[in-house]
């Protein structure tokens, strides 16, 4: 880990994080074209956050990419404080998009606060293995919405800063997502695609992907390969056992990072699988509230559009149910647009009173207000079954059968006994009548999914 700090673009990168703009670089590193490894375009679409490094004149006007933005809505650096003054933040168009695209939970934000630690131990894995040219695996876990992806991509452009200023070997990047597969021997089709262009079937490019992590030498680029959702592959343990097999080849320059849902995904995996995933391991927590309103407030530096208390409101709220950042995210987005359609001109921010309407609308879907109507236990303790499923997988899709175990132990721990299959069966297809449930009633048994999303259908099991 303390390769990192001392690593001599580690120094100049953090120094330059704080005095300097951010620069651009060529779009192509390590032989890799730009949609391989280029940020989404909306990064740079966005206003920047305004900072000590951005400053402002109060009757200025700033354009960036297009965008014309009156600095007169923006706090300036050195009345930026509670009794600040402003225009309300939906006089002027632009201002109102660049709020919305700051809180769009796809854009990347210049800085990612409360993951500094999860930053430093990615950085010095890659780091190490780029300068040694060897190859390894690090398993990456935590629940949805912790910055899991968006920690690991900061990570990997400031290492392409640090190619193009010559103090990082090359290495070309790869991102492969298992749920965006069709099937999961796909994958290899997709990474000989991102590396080489060519189109091959999946036991072709299996083949070739061997030979090319088998070569031996310094001359060859090292490879960085994410897998995120990688929990969705499980269903073909054969897939994986041939990814996390091309690192530990001798010589092979593959950098492999996995990321999950599940802390205990290696130890569900059989042999040499739990082994090489479960070696080198990184935990993402849950945002806590105070970690919230910081990610929060990273959001909207530069900007007076959010009262403080309206912030701590949505944050302990969603560091109660999940902290999940993404949910936050999207409960301050609607928050603006009620203020926006909502508040006589003379309001300055978007205040409590629109906080708690957007929170009352985002946990008063039908998705739960119907969970809330479910008057049975058993049918209730069915879609807890189904949630406790869900987390124990990784994957938001179960069978009949790998749920009614748990539904026993819950029933057995409440002191009830547990219901026959047929019972099960009966409280199953009810909650598919009424669409809590979705089922492939082709396949048998079902496989069943849940028609809302799961911290949803938490919050409304809750009675909160």
């Amino acid at each position: 880990m303390l390769q990192a700090f001392f690593h001599p673009f580690y120094f100049s990168y953090c120094s330059s994080r704080k005095h300097c703009p951010e620069q651009k670089h060529s779009s192509v590193h390590g032989g890799l074209a730009a949609e391989h490894l280029q940020f989404p375009a909306h990064r740079f679409l966005h206003l920047h956050l305004i900072s000590s490094r951005h400053p402002f004149d109060a009757s200025g006007i700033t354009v960036q990419n297009g965008c014309q933005t009156s600095s007169a809505f923006l706090a300036h650096p050195q009345s930026a404080g509670e009794g600040s003054s402003g225009l309300a933040i939906w006089d002027c168009p632009q201002i109102h998009v660049c709020l919305s695209s700051r809180l769009c939970v796809s854009a990347v934000p210049d800085s990612l606060p409360c993951r500094e630690e999860e930053f430093h131990h990615l950085y010095s894995f890659i780091s190490s293995k780029l300068d040694d040219g060897t190859g390894g695996c690090m398993y990456v876990s935590g629940v949805p919405g912790t910055g899991k992806t968006a920690t690991l991509c900061e990570v990997v452009r400031v290492l392409r800063e640090g190619v193009c200023q010559g103090c990082v070997p090359e290495f070309r990047f790869v991102e492969l997502n298992g749920l965006r597969l069709t099937e999961p021997r796909h994958a290899f089709s997709h990474v000989l695609k991102v590396l080489t262009g060519r189109k091959a079937t999946p036991d072709h490019a299996a083949s070739l992907l061997d030979e090319m992590f088998s070569q031996r030498g310094t001359h060859h680029e090292a490879t960085l390969l994410l897998v995120d959702e990688v929990d969705s592959l499980c269903s073909r343990p054969a897939v994986i056992y041939r990814l996390l097999d091309w690192p530990s080849h001798r010589g092979s320059r593959l950098i492999l990072v996995a990321i999950a849902n599940t802390l205990d995904l290696p130890e569900r995996l059989q042999g040499r699988l739990a082994s090489r995933l479960g070696v080198t391991r990184l935990a993402f927590p849950p945002y806590s509230h105070k970690q919230l309103v910081q990610v929060l407030g990273a959001r909207l530096e530069g900007l007076q559009a959010f009262q403080p208390d309206a912030l701590a409101l949505v944050a302990r709220k969603v560091a109660a149910l999940s902290g999940d950042a993404r949910r936050a995210l999207d409960i301050c987005r609607r928050a603006a647009e009620i203020a926006l359609n909502t508040s006589p001109r003379r309001q300055q921010r978007v205040e409590m009173a629109h906080m708690s309407r957007a929170l009352d609308e985002m946990f008063s879907s039908p998705c739960i207000l119907a969970v809330r109507s479910v008057s049975s236990w058993l049918q209730r303790a069915f879609l807890q079954a189904l949630l406790a499923e869900f987390s124990h997988s990784g994957v938001e899709e179960a069978t009949l059968l790998e749920v009614y175990p748990r539904l026993v132990s819950l029933c057995r721990l409440e002191g009830i006994a547990p219901p026959s299959m047929s019972r099960t069966y009966a409280s199953c297809a009810a909650l598919y009548a009424c669409r809590l449930v979705l089922a492939d009633t082709a396949c048998r048994p079902w496989r069943l999914r849940l028609s809302g999303s799961r911290d949803d259908i938490t919050f409304a099991l809750r009675g909160e």
